[in-house]
């Protein structure tokens, strides 16, 4: 009977998520995929553990990443701030793209504090803390799910010493097959919107031979809807240029906005241009008088 009790107590931990305890005990029954590294500094152990090397977009990424001191003397840290206590930081960063992965929330999510608490490892103890992400990043502040690749999983601890802080770091790496699908960059899109043929004839209106003249030895530039005379070498200025203008950019719900301003020329004096991020198609293209 107590060895029932014992099994079922085992299972129990292996399917609990906590920041002081995550166990992986029977490593043995692990497949042979299981991530286990460890790294030692001085006195101190670093563990980091993961069930599997390669993942897929349907899969949910635990790292447990523990640390032991096996010395005789208590270890000063840092462990998050008194309102959200965190005994190692945890991330998970794309080596191809430099994206970072979602982590999961865990319960109700609340704004941390952003005092600095810390905490003391004694000799003979551990600390745990277990993470949880997602196969998904965030590009340009929407979600999308992960690229394909080699991720480096990184969990650091922070000893308090005299003079200072020092940063003791443990890493791995692990593939996700991923989506292979990719936004398209800003000079794409730069290029696809300067292509357009709206997009044209108001660059051609807002720089050339549209927007200056000499007459009877004087330099002119057309300035909001009038002529104004300027200097030989601004006048030259405009020539080498092609374009005097402001571009604002931004993406928005997988869609790239791209702006035009120019105060010379005739109105309208601004384009905005809608572009779809993953196809590349035009969506819309609007002027405006200012």
């Amino acid at each position: 009977m107590r060895w029932i009790i014992l099994i079922v107590l085992m299972v129990v931990l292996v399917g609990c998520e906590s920041e002081e305890q995550y166990n992986i005990n029977d490593h043995s029954a692990q497949k042979p995929e299981a991530i286990m590294s460890t790294e030692n500094y001085d006195d101190l152990n670093m563990k980091l553990e993961m069930t599997k090397q390669h993942f897929t977009l349907n899969d949910e990424i635990v790292v447990q990443a523990s640390i032991t001191n096996n010395g005789n003397e208590a270890i000063e840290y840092r462990a998050g701030s008194s309102s959200c206590v965190t005994h190692m930081r945890i991330s998970i960063k794309s080596k191809e793209t430099g994206r970072n992965l979602i982590q999961k929330p865990q319960g109700k999510v609340s704004e941390c504090t952003d005092d600095i608490h810390t905490e003391l490892l004694k000799p003979g103890k551990t600390v745990q803390t277990v993470k949880t992400f997602l196969p998904k990043e965030y590009i340009y502040s929407r979600e999308y799910p992960a690229s394909g690749g080699v991720y480096e999983v990184n969990s650091l601890f922070r000893t308090i010493e005299e003079g200072g802080e020092n940063t003791l770091i443990i890493k791995e790496t692990f593939t996700i097959e991923g989506t292979n699908e990719q936004l398209m960059t800003k000079e794409g899109v730069i290029n696809k919107v300067n292509e357009h043929p709206e997009v044209l004839q108001w660059i051609k209106s807002h720089s050339g031979e549209a927007i200056r003249k000499v007459k009877d030895g004087k330099y002119y530039i057309l300035f909001y809807d009038g002529w104004q005379q300027v200097s030989e070498d601004t006048y030259r200025q405009l020539e080498e240029s092609t374009l005097d203008q402001n571009m604002l950019m931004q993406l928005n719900d997988g869609i790239w906005i791209v702006e035009y301003i120019s105060k010379l020329g005739d109105s309208p004096h601004r384009i905005k241009v809608e572009v779809d991020a993953k196809q590349g198609n035009i969506l819309s293209v609007e002027t405006f008088k200012r």
